[in-house]
């Protein structure tokens, strides 16, 4: 994993690791996400072509300016970042927010995307009977101005970095015994430098009420762009996902049924984490399905 910066109208911090043939794959995490999330998934996925994942403004090690997480900005940040590292169409794999995120790119530049991956995409609102009464609580309160702030400081100022980054891997679903060293230590290394960054705990907020707000108001127009992609699109869903329940996987697969669904049982919300191998052996069968 080689560590680089771009900057496109805004520092971008990202991971290039290798890979094979003209096809680029470029990996979106989620919200509280980084480029770690796919540190073990992406050496699996280099045979497929030269493999980058990159951390989104405000998270990770890109900075952050007001305005700059909410998903309109994000998006159009990730539009700069794929003109400036490929002068053809990439394959976008993006896990949650980075699946809202993802999409969005396809449907309004599709010039860009050859082909879409939607890990535990953020796509439609979960209906709450679906949802753990303490998640529900969670986001509610994280996407309230001021609040969310104030309980996340509150909560930095008594959980180590590592106990807080290791709860956040468990509520995704992973057992933390079978994860590999490495990559934990990596997760670990990065929340210790994010406490000590001022606009981390700013930059959550605003693009998890940014994403909240977007799946609340603007359902119709996130319709919309989902019947807008024309590329060839893969929804990946672990079936044990607590943040984003299988069933709204579902109802994306239902208003687009050209695309393909590939449910994982036993797997949460980043699958690429629990189970790198399973996620590479599908990631690939995919792509000999669809010829790419």
């Amino acid at each position: 994993m080689e560590l680089r910066t771009i900057d496109t109208g805004g520092l971008v911090h990202y991971a290039y690791f290798g890979g094979q043939g003209p096809r680029t794959i470029v990996l979106v995490h989620g919200l509280g996400g980084s480029l770690c999330n796919w540190a073990a998934a992406a050496p699996r996925l280099t045979h497929l072509g030269q493999v980058i994942a990159l951390d989104l403004a405000g998270f990770g090690r890109s900075p952050w300016s007001p305005g700059a997480a909410q998903i309109s900005s994000q998006r159009a940040l990730l539009g700069r970042f794929l003109k400036a590292i490929s002068p053809y169409p990439v394959v976008l794999v993006g896990n949650s927010m980075g699946g809202m995120l993802t999409m969005l790119q396809a449907a309004q530049e599709p010039a860009t995307v050859a082909a879409l991956v939607l890990v535990c995409p953020a796509l439609l609102l979960a209906p709450l009977r679906t949802m753990e009464r303490e998640i529900a609580a969670f986001f509610a309160l994280g996407a309230t101005p001021g609040l969310g702030e104030a309980l996340a400081r509150r909560r930095q100022r008594h959980i180590p970095p590592e106990k807080a980054v290791s709860q956040m891997l468990r509520l995704c679903g992973l057992d933390l015994r079978t994860m590999d060293p490495h990559v934990l230590h990596l997760h670990h290394e990065l929340a210790r430098e994010r406490y000590r960054m001022p606009w981390a705990i700013p930059a959550f907020h605003e693009a998890s009420r940014s994403l909240l707000m977007r799946l609340i108001f603007c359902s119709r127009e996130v319709r919309q762009a989902m019947r807008a992609v024309r590329a060839p699109t893969l929804l990946m869903q672990g079936l044990t996902d607590r943040l984003v329940p299988a069933v709204t996987t579902r109802r994306a697969h239902q208003l687009c049924p050209a695309w393909t669904l590939d449910e994982l049982p036993g797997q949460g919300h980043t699958p690429m984490l629990q189970n790198p191998d399973l996620f590479a052996r599908r990631l690939t069968s995919w792509f000999q399905t669809i010829g790419a």
